[in-house]
Protein backbone atom coordinates (compact mmCIF):
# COMPACT_ATOMS: atom_id res chain seq x y z
CA UNK A 1 0.00 0.00 0.00
CA UNK A 2 2.77 2.14 0.97
CA UNK A 3 4.30 1.62 -2.35
CA UNK A 4 1.49 2.27 -3.76
CA UNK A 5 1.01 5.58 -2.42
CA UNK A 6 4.62 6.95 -3.46
CA UNK A 7 3.86 5.63 -6.78
CA UNK A 8 0.58 7.81 -7.07
CA UNK A 9 2.53 10.64 -4.91
CA UNK A 10 5.05 10.85 -8.19
CA UNK A 11 2.66 10.67 -10.69
CA UNK A 12 1.02 13.63 -9.67
CA UNK A 13 4.06 15.17 -9.65
CA UNK A 14 5.67 14.35 -12.77
CA UNK A 15 1.89 15.38 -14.50
CA UNK A 16 2.22 18.64 -12.42
CA UNK A 17 5.75 19.53 -13.93
CA UNK A 18 4.54 18.46 -17.30
CA UNK A 19 1.27 20.97 -17.27
CA UNK A 20 3.78 23.76 -16.11
CA UNK A 21 6.23 23.00 -18.56
CA UNK A 22 3.66 23.91 -21.32
CA UNK A 23 1.91 26.98 -19.62
CA UNK A 24 -0.62 25.30 -17.89
CA UNK A 25 -0.78 26.34 -14.63
CA UNK A 26 -4.29 25.80 -13.48
CA UNK A 27 -3.66 22.01 -14.29
CA UNK A 28 -0.19 22.09 -12.44
CA UNK A 29 -1.81 23.74 -9.24
CA UNK A 30 -4.05 21.39 -9.29
CA UNK A 31 -2.12 17.84 -9.82
CA UNK A 32 0.72 19.65 -7.35
CA UNK A 33 -2.31 19.77 -4.98
CA UNK A 34 -3.52 16.52 -5.23
CA UNK A 35 -0.04 15.27 -4.39
CA UNK A 36 -0.17 17.42 -1.32
CA UNK A 37 -2.95 15.67 -0.25
CA UNK A 38 -1.21 12.19 -0.32
CA UNK A 39 1.89 13.56 1.15
CA UNK A 40 1.05 16.80 3.21
CA UNK A 41 4.51 16.49 4.72
CA UNK A 42 6.23 17.23 1.64
CA UNK A 43 8.04 20.83 1.76
CA UNK A 44 8.78 20.13 -1.68
CA UNK A 45 5.56 20.30 -2.75
CA UNK A 46 4.72 23.31 -0.73
CA UNK A 47 7.45 24.82 -2.83
CA UNK A 48 6.16 23.68 -6.24
CA UNK A 49 3.09 24.77 -5.18
CA UNK A 50 4.30 27.84 -3.92
CA UNK A 51 6.31 29.03 -7.15
CA UNK A 52 3.55 28.09 -9.49
CA UNK A 53 1.44 30.77 -7.05
CA UNK A 54 4.46 33.21 -7.57
CA UNK A 55 4.35 32.58 -11.11
CA UNK A 56 0.79 33.36 -11.55
CA UNK A 57 0.91 36.84 -9.43
CA UNK A 58 -0.81 35.25 -6.57
CA UNK A 59 1.91 36.32 -4.04
CA UNK A 60 0.33 35.88 -0.53
CA UNK A 61 -0.68 32.27 -2.13
CA UNK A 62 3.04 32.13 -2.89
CA UNK A 63 4.61 33.50 0.32
CA UNK A 64 1.92 31.23 2.71
CA UNK A 65 3.12 28.07 0.68
CA UNK A 66 7.19 28.67 1.13
CA UNK A 67 6.56 29.88 4.79
CA UNK A 68 4.43 26.31 5.08
CA UNK A 69 7.34 24.26 3.25
CA UNK A 70 10.12 26.19 5.83
CA UNK A 71 8.00 25.16 8.78
CA UNK A 72 8.51 21.38 7.64
CA UNK A 73 12.18 22.22 6.59
CA UNK A 74 14.11 25.62 8.07
CA UNK A 75 16.77 24.47 5.88
CA UNK A 76 15.70 24.34 3.07
CA UNK A 77 17.26 27.05 0.86
CA UNK A 78 15.00 27.75 -2.30
CA UNK A 79 11.72 28.34 -0.61
CA UNK A 80 13.48 30.97 1.62
CA UNK A 81 14.93 32.12 -1.33
CA UNK A 82 11.90 32.13 -3.20
CA UNK A 83 10.25 33.48 -0.03
CA UNK A 84 12.61 36.76 -0.32
CA UNK A 85 12.39 37.08 -3.60
CA UNK A 86 8.42 37.28 -3.42
CA UNK A 87 8.18 40.02 -0.27
CA UNK A 88 11.05 41.98 -2.51
CA UNK A 89 8.51 42.05 -5.17
CA UNK A 90 5.40 43.01 -3.26
CA UNK A 91 8.14 45.97 -1.56
CA UNK A 92 8.12 44.16 1.52
CA UNK A 93 11.83 44.70 1.30
CA UNK A 94 12.68 44.47 5.02
CA UNK A 95 11.15 41.00 5.61
CA UNK A 96 12.62 40.32 2.27
CA UNK A 97 16.12 41.19 3.46
CA UNK A 98 15.88 39.04 6.93
CA UNK A 99 15.13 36.11 4.39
CA UNK A 100 18.55 37.10 2.20
CA UNK A 101 20.42 36.76 4.98
CA UNK A 102 19.14 33.61 6.01
CA UNK A 103 19.74 32.59 2.61
CA UNK A 104 23.23 33.48 3.13
CA UNK A 105 24.03 31.76 6.05
CA UNK A 106 22.56 28.77 4.70
CA UNK A 107 24.83 29.15 1.55
CA UNK A 108 27.70 27.24 3.10
CA UNK A 109 25.63 24.07 3.16
CA UNK A 110 24.15 24.70 -0.48
CA UNK A 111 27.09 25.79 -2.47
CA UNK A 112 26.77 28.35 -4.96
CA UNK A 113 22.79 28.19 -5.31
CA UNK A 114 22.05 31.78 -3.43
CA UNK A 115 25.23 33.18 -5.46
CA UNK A 116 24.07 32.06 -8.90
CA UNK A 117 20.28 32.74 -8.24
CA UNK A 118 20.84 36.20 -6.51
CA UNK A 119 23.14 37.75 -8.80
CA UNK A 120 20.41 36.79 -11.99
CA UNK A 121 17.45 38.45 -9.77
CA UNK A 122 19.25 41.38 -8.86
CA UNK A 123 21.01 41.92 -12.85
CA UNK A 124 16.45 41.25 -13.98
CA UNK A 125 15.49 43.97 -11.98
CA UNK A 126 18.35 46.04 -12.76
CA UNK A 127 17.23 45.71 -16.52
CA UNK A 128 13.85 46.49 -15.78
CA UNK A 129 15.30 49.91 -14.19
CA UNK A 130 17.12 50.31 -17.46
CA UNK A 131 13.56 49.64 -19.75
CA UNK A 132 11.95 52.28 -16.87
CA UNK A 133 14.13 55.09 -17.20
CA UNK A 134 14.38 54.42 -21.29
CA UNK A 135 10.89 56.48 -20.62
CA UNK A 136 11.57 58.28 -17.77
CA UNK A 137 9.96 56.55 -15.25
CA UNK A 138 12.00 57.10 -12.38
CA UNK A 139 9.97 56.01 -9.56
CA UNK A 140 9.47 52.48 -10.93
CA UNK A 141 12.94 52.53 -11.61
CA UNK A 142 13.94 53.31 -8.09
CA UNK A 143 12.00 50.72 -7.10
CA UNK A 144 13.87 48.03 -9.16
CA UNK A 145 17.46 49.22 -8.73
CA UNK A 146 16.36 49.23 -4.82
CA UNK A 147 16.00 45.82 -5.50
CA UNK A 148 18.75 44.71 -6.91
CA UNK A 149 20.72 46.26 -4.27
CA UNK A 150 18.77 44.35 -1.53
CA UNK A 151 19.48 41.28 -3.65
CA UNK A 152 23.22 42.12 -4.62
CA UNK A 153 24.88 45.49 -2.10
CA UNK A 154 28.11 44.23 -3.64
CA UNK A 155 26.91 45.03 -7.26
CA UNK A 156 27.89 48.70 -7.36
CA UNK A 157 26.78 49.04 -10.84
CA UNK A 158 23.28 48.92 -9.85
CA UNK A 159 23.86 51.40 -6.90
CA UNK A 160 25.42 53.73 -9.43
CA UNK A 161 22.68 53.13 -11.88
CA UNK A 162 19.82 53.99 -8.47
CA UNK A 163 22.14 57.15 -7.91
CA UNK A 164 21.63 58.20 -11.18
CA UNK A 165 17.38 57.82 -11.03
CA UNK A 166 17.76 59.95 -7.84
CA UNK A 167 19.66 62.44 -9.55
CA UNK A 168 17.20 62.21 -12.59
CA UNK A 169 14.64 62.53 -10.02
CA UNK A 170 16.11 65.74 -8.75
CA UNK A 171 16.68 63.73 -5.23
CA UNK A 172 20.13 65.04 -4.60
CA UNK A 173 20.43 63.86 -1.11
CA UNK A 174 19.86 60.37 -1.86
CA UNK A 175 22.08 60.83 -5.11
CA UNK A 176 24.67 61.76 -2.77
CA UNK A 177 24.36 59.11 -0.03
CA UNK A 178 24.20 56.02 -2.49
CA UNK A 179 27.26 57.12 -4.12
CA UNK A 180 29.30 58.04 -1.08
CA UNK A 181 28.45 54.25 -0.14
CA UNK A 182 29.82 53.50 -3.62
CA UNK A 183 32.41 55.70 -3.24
CA UNK A 184 33.66 54.30 0.44
CA UNK A 185 33.26 50.50 -1.23
CA UNK A 186 35.54 50.88 -3.74
CA UNK A 187 37.41 54.74 -4.16
CA UNK A 188 38.59 53.75 -7.31
CA UNK A 189 35.06 53.99 -9.16
CA UNK A 190 35.78 56.85 -11.22
CA UNK A 191 32.11 57.05 -12.65
CA UNK A 192 31.00 57.12 -9.03
CA UNK A 193 33.67 59.90 -7.86
CA UNK A 194 32.72 62.46 -10.83
CA UNK A 195 29.52 62.20 -10.53
CA UNK A 196 29.62 62.61 -6.73
CA UNK A 197 31.64 65.74 -7.23
CA UNK A 198 28.73 67.10 -9.39
CA UNK A 199 26.20 66.29 -7.24
CA UNK A 200 27.97 68.13 -4.41
CA UNK A 201 28.47 70.75 -7.20
CA UNK A 202 24.55 71.10 -7.56
CA UNK A 203 24.12 71.30 -3.66
CA UNK A 204 26.90 74.25 -3.37
CA UNK A 205 29.57 72.37 -2.02
CA UNK A 206 32.44 73.39 -3.91
CA UNK A 207 35.07 72.73 -1.90
CA UNK A 208 33.63 69.14 -1.60
CA UNK A 209 33.30 68.86 -5.35
CA UNK A 210 37.12 70.07 -5.87
CA UNK A 211 38.44 67.70 -3.12
CA UNK A 212 37.23 64.90 -4.79
CA UNK A 213 37.73 65.63 -8.84
CA UNK A 214 41.23 66.87 -7.24
CA UNK A 215 41.99 63.43 -5.56
CA UNK A 216 40.39 61.78 -8.30
CA UNK A 217 43.23 63.55 -11.06
CA UNK A 218 46.04 63.02 -8.90
CA UNK A 219 45.20 59.23 -8.79
CA UNK A 220 44.49 59.11 -12.25
CA UNK A 221 46.49 61.86 -14.25
CA UNK A 222 45.06 60.69 -17.62
CA UNK A 223 41.97 61.14 -16.87
CA UNK A 224 40.22 63.97 -19.44
CA UNK A 225 36.87 64.19 -17.88
CA UNK A 226 38.09 64.81 -13.95
CA UNK A 227 40.42 67.32 -15.52
CA UNK A 228 38.17 69.07 -17.48
CA UNK A 229 35.31 69.41 -14.31
CA UNK A 230 37.87 70.65 -12.20
CA UNK A 231 39.16 73.26 -14.61
CA UNK A 232 35.37 74.56 -14.69
CA UNK A 233 34.76 74.39 -11.27
CA UNK A 234 38.27 76.53 -11.18
CA UNK A 235 36.72 78.92 -13.59
CA UNK A 236 33.65 79.03 -12.13
CA UNK A 237 35.43 80.08 -8.74
CA UNK A 238 37.39 82.70 -10.41
CA UNK A 239 33.95 84.30 -12.05
CA UNK A 240 32.57 84.70 -9.20
CA UNK A 241 35.53 86.47 -7.40
CA UNK A 242 35.79 89.02 -10.01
Amino acid sequence: MQEEKRADIQLHLEMARAYLRRGRKEDALREFKAALALAPDYADIRHEIGIVYAITGKHEKAIEYFKSSLELNPNYLEPRLNLAITLSDMGRDEEAMMHFKKAKELENNAGFIFGAAGSRIANAHATVGDLYCDIDAFDQAIEEYQKGVIIAPDFLDIAFKLAKAYLAKGNLSRAEETLEKIFTKDPNYKEAARLLGSVYLKQGMKVKAKIIWQKLLDENPDDTEASVLLKSLEALEKDIDS
